[in-house]
């Protein structure tokens, strides 16, 4: 990594942390003088935490990204960060943002809020800016989908990916606590490529998300809302498109199993928190999401341990997925 790419890695998360704790510092106690806050369901007792604290998400990705822009733009002579590509990728975070947004003020329907995120897909699809419509399936090799790479694969995979990382939450902590790992990972396949783009949208989402954990764990000052979960995904996915690394979305594994048992149970709306007592969260006799599991196969838990392990998991598989990357690649 040459020098000025470091600088502007550390600059870009400098500059989402701190733009990410303004942010937060100024909209909790304004988001609970108006009302907007939801129940902390594994907390004994009734207590309110803020809500949409996603925000401050949008806020500091926002900023930082059109940031690195402006500077590029008006101070360096080469481009090393893509500006097409960066600008997709902002307008894809900010389309999903939208949508969690619309989501947490007005209760969407389940249908609607797993239609809606389609709606992300539409500016790679619109500019047709995938790389190649081929990809590689690990075991498989590689398979050219042709025009289906753009009207199925592409919108499928945005709106799976953001609705991924949107259900796999309500856990003080764990939405952006299983983010942080994610996006480290991307970082470093960003610098192993030499791909400045990935390096710096990547980082710019690493530093919120650090921050906005900090926020939420052990206990919750702010919960993200739809607005903060849905671009999780969105923003992951996006990326993987532009540079042909689809392959490298086996970093959401976690995220498909709490997926699928969901789906198997009819994707409940209810009863899908896990069960206090004496200040350990229990599952329930049929797990109906990924944290009962965990709980099912560990054991009662504190709520922060919980949320641990989950990390902890997460961590392991982005590494693991990083490695067979490296490789495949050559770079070990």
């Amino acid at each position: 990594m040459s020098d000025n790419v470091f600088v502007a890695f550390i600059l870009t998360l400098i500059s989402s942390i701190t733009l990410t704790y303004i942010a937060l510092k100024w909209l909790i106690p304004r988001l609970k003088k108006r009302g907007l806050v939801g129940r902390d369901l594994h907390k004994s007792g009734k207590v309110m935490v803020a809500e949409m604290g996603g925000i401050a998400v949008v806020f500091s990705f926002t900023i930082t990204i059109l940031a690195a822009l402006f500077i590029q733009t008006f101070f360096y002579t080469s481009e090393p960060l893509n500006v097409n590509y960066t600008l997709i990728t902002l307008l894809v975070f900010l389309i999903l943002s939208f949508t969690g947004l619309v989501d947490d003020l007005l209760s969407l329907s389940k249908t609607v809020k797993l239609l809606l995120p389609f709606l992300g897909a539409i500016p790679i699809i619109a500019l047709k800016v995938a790389g190649s419509t081929a990809i590689t399936i690990p075991f498989i090799g590689v398979i050219d989908l042709g025009l289906l790479y753009f009207f199925v694969v592409i919108p499928l995979a945005i709106s799976a990916s953001a609705n991924l990382t949107n259900i796999c939450a309500g856990y003080n902590g764990v939405e952006y606590g299983m983010a942080i790992p994610m996006f480290m990972a991307l970082v470093l396949l960003g610098v192993a490529t030499h791909n400045v783009t990935m390096l710096i949208i990547s980082s710019t989402m690493l530093g919120a998300s650090f921050l906005f954990f900090l926020f939420s764990y052990p206990t919750a000052k702010i919960f993200p809302g739809d607005t903060g979960t849905l671009p999780i995904g969105g923003v992951i996915a996006t990326l993987l498109i532009l540079f042909n690394s689809e392959s490298f979305a086996l970093i959401f594994a976690p995220y498909l199993i709490d997926a699928v048992i969901k789906i198997w149970n009819h994707l409940p709306s209810k009863g899908w928190q896990a069960k206090l007592k004496d200040g350990k969260l229990h599952s329930p006799k049929r797990p109906i999401g990924y944290f009962h599991l965990l709980l099912k196969i560990f054991g009662p838990m504190r709520e922060q341990n919980l949320v641990a392990l989950a990390i902890g998991i997460e961590s392991f598989v982005s590494f693991i997925v990083l490695a067979f990357f490296a490789l495949r690649g050559g770079w070990l």
